[in-house]
C-alpha cells in the first residue's frame, strides 16, 4: 500500500510542479574580448529530449558588433563503442568581434516549436580593441 501512494505522488509531483509556473533557470557569463579575436562558447545540451539551444535575438542586443558561427554538437559519449541515448553532449558557438561595443547575448534552452525555455544563460561581451 505504501509503495502505491509513493508511486502516486512521484508520477503527481512532476505535474504539479510544471503547472506552478516557475521562472525558467537563468545563468549568466561576463567576458572581455578583443575586435578580430574570435572565441569559443560552450553550453552543456542534450538534444536527445527535444531541448536545444536557440539564439534569442529579441533579447540579445549589439549582435551587430559580432559574427556568430553555430558549431554544433559534440558527440554522445560511449559506452562499449555504442553512444549512450540521452547522455547530455556541449553545444558550442564560435563568436568572432569585428566591432569595439556591448553584447548581450541570450540564448535559451527550448523544445521546438514551445516558445517557453527551460533555461536561458546569457553572455555579457566588452569589446575592446
Amino acid at each position: 500500500m505504501w509503495t502505491r501512494i509513493f508511486i502516486t505522488f512521484a508520477v503527481l509531483l512532476p505535474v504539479v510542479t510544471a503547472s506552478a509556473g516557475e521562472a525558467p533557470e537563468r545563468s549568466e557569463t561576463w567576458k572581455k574580448a578583443n575586435v578580430d579575436a574570435p572565441f569559443e562558447i560552450a553550453l552543456v545540451s542534450n538534444p536527445s529530449t527535444g531541448y536545444e539551444w536557440q539564439i534569442d535575438t529579441t533579447a540579445s542586443s549589439g549582435l551587430e558588433h559580432i559574427d556568430i558561427d553555430d558549431l554544433g554538437t559534440s558527440p554522445p559519449p560511449q559506452r562499449g563503442g555504442e553512444p549512450l541515448i540521452g547522455a547530455p553532449v556541449i553545444h558550442s558557438w564560435l563568436v568572432t568581434p569585428h566591432k569595439t561595443g556591448s553584447v548581450q547575448l541570450v540564448l535559451s534552452y527550448l523544445r521546438l516549436p514551445e516558445e517557453a525555455s527551460e533555461k536561458t544563460h546569457v553572455f555579457h561581451v566588452e569589446i575592446s580593441d
